[in-house]
């Protein structure tokens, strides 16, 4: 017979999962879609032939929001998020076995990929970048790259100073959000080596630091994006997800240091339990 307060979660959990995916096609509007606009930007004309041009960029122009009604909606989502926290911890303290505690894990960590990559994310899209920008509310105000990172993780639930995360170096964030096992870093400007790692393994969400900038990098579906608070004003110079190999910021760094979010066993239970996340700092 299955445990009341499992019954319970598992029906909570269900409500709650159909409120996230009502709230995905709310929140979605992915660079490629309308409402937002793609405008290419067309190389000069009185110039010769590029042998090997570079590819193109494209203007992402943010749909206009009632901001009032934006951030009811996304209030809405983070407190459906917040419910199945709950009762996820629930399921998870009442596992008879490692093994279910796993499951509870795993599936825990799906659904913040999803509903960060899908809804959460998305809310944000559109954002304005500033260096000093550190809005609370997504596209009300100017937010900064590590802003982008420290407020959304913040919304759902992990118990965090978003100040504080957003202001240490990159490859500090990764740290404090990564136990060792679950972060690595590549040199040498090897962007191919980089990508290599994130498309060879299964669809996750991974926090990535560049040598001055921070951002998101998710694998799903044969895709790899990258979600980050862009100061290339060509391509928006604002919150967006771009196809990471035609990124104009990605390619230019030293250095990478790439976080696992959805598959981060410790990260997944300091949010299920509301624990403090320790914040590395140089």
């Amino acid at each position: 017979m299955i445990h009341p307060l499992r019954a319970l979660a598992y029906l909570f959990g269900a409500l709650a999962l159909v409120a996230v995916l009502y709230a995905i096609l709310i929140f979605r509007t992915p660079l490629q879609a309308e409402p937002g606009i793609e405008v290419e930007v067309p190389p000069p004309t009185d110039l010769a032939p590029d042998p090997d041009p570079e590819p193109a960029i494209y203007k992402y122009i943010p749909p206009p929001v009632d901001l009032v009604d934006h951030q009811k909606r996304y209030d809405s989502l983070i407190a459906v998020i917040s419910a199945k926290r709950v009762a996820w911890a629930s399921l998870y303290r009442n596992a008879e076995s490692e093994t279910g505690k796993k499951d509870v894990i795993k599936d825990a960590g799906s659904f913040l990929h999803t509903s960060l990559s899908a809804a959460v994310f998305p809310a944000w899209y559109g954002t304005e970048w500033d260096f000093n920008g550190y809005t609370n509310n997504p596209r009300d105000g100017l937010v900064a790259c590590g802003y982008f990172v420290s407020t959304p993780l913040k919304h759902i639930g992990l118990k965090l100073n978003r100040y504080t995360l957003a202001q240490q170096a990159a490859s500090n964030i990764i740290k404090s959000l990564c136990p060792a096992e679950d972060y690595i870093t590549i040199g040498n400007n090897d962007f191919d080596r980089m990508l290599s790692y994130v498309e060879s393994r299964p669809d996750n969400l991974y926090v990535i630091g560049l040598d001055n900038h921070v951002g998101f990098i998710e694998r799903r579906n044969g895709k790899t994006n990258f979600i980050h608070s862009s100061y290339i004003d060509a391509s928006c110079g604002c919150v967006l997800s771009e196809d990471a190999r035609k990124s104009p910021v990605l390619p230019y760094s030293n250095i990478y240091v790439i976080g696992h979010i959805s598959d981060n066993e410790m990260l997944i239970k300091k949010w299920l339990f509301s624990e403090h996340v320790t914040i590395v700092k140089s």
